[in-house]
């Protein structure tokens, strides 16, 4: 959804974008990575290693497995939530600690944001708010890539009716926290 909802926004914006998904496991609770790119002119949705400017992440773990596309000037945006997978449930693995997983994708970037999207999506109306939460912190570590009215028009098309107000929330607490975060960052 929020591949779908930035997409969205840099279309309204004017921009070309192309969007796609690798679904994997992801219909039976795997991870799922979507691309997302954004330009004056965009020929392919399809991101090389160590090509992403930005990335987010909506659960510690996953945003371990996405280092191989961060760069030094890639931004990471990391959701604090936990989910542990299956093999973490059964004891077949255990979860990296958070400054083993910090270390990891820090050792990568020279920026990294730890958000707390559930307890932000909470205040908001619930935890299912999560992902607008993060897409609101995006698009202000990202300005001026997208203008943050374009984000809005994208979530009343996209929810057309369905936890509008809500969703609004989420986003605007998520640009909140960016604000909050990105002025303590010395240029």
């Amino acid at each position: 959804m929020v591949s779908e909802l930035i997409g969205n926004a840099a279309m309204y914006m004017g921009l070309d974008v192309r969007v796609t998904e690798t679904h994997g496991l992801s219909q039976r609770g795997g991870s799922l990575l979507s691309y997302v790119r954004i330009g004056k002119v965009v020929h392919s949705p399809l991101v090389e290693l160590g090509g992403a400017d930005y990335i987010i992440s909506m659960e510690l773990l996953e945003a371990m497995r996405t280092v191989p596309y961060s760069s030094k000037r890639t931004i990471h945006i990391v959701n604090l939530r936990r989910i542990p997978p299956a093999t973490v449930m059964v004891g077949k693995a255990t979860y990296p600690s958070f400054e083993q997983i910090r270390s990891t994708i820090t050792k990568e970037t020279n920026k990294a944001f730890f958000v707390d999207a559930y307890g932000l999506a909470r205040k908001a109306g619930g935890a299912i708010f999560q992902n607008v939460v993060m897409m609101g912190f995006f698009s202000k570590a990202s300005e001026p890539l997208i203008e943050r009215p374009f984000y809005e028009e994208a979530i009343r098309h996209l929810f057309k009716g369905k936890h509008i107000d809500s969703n609004i929330e989420a986003f605007r607490m998520g640009y909140e926290a960016g604000r909050e975060m990105l002025s303590h960052i010395t240029p």
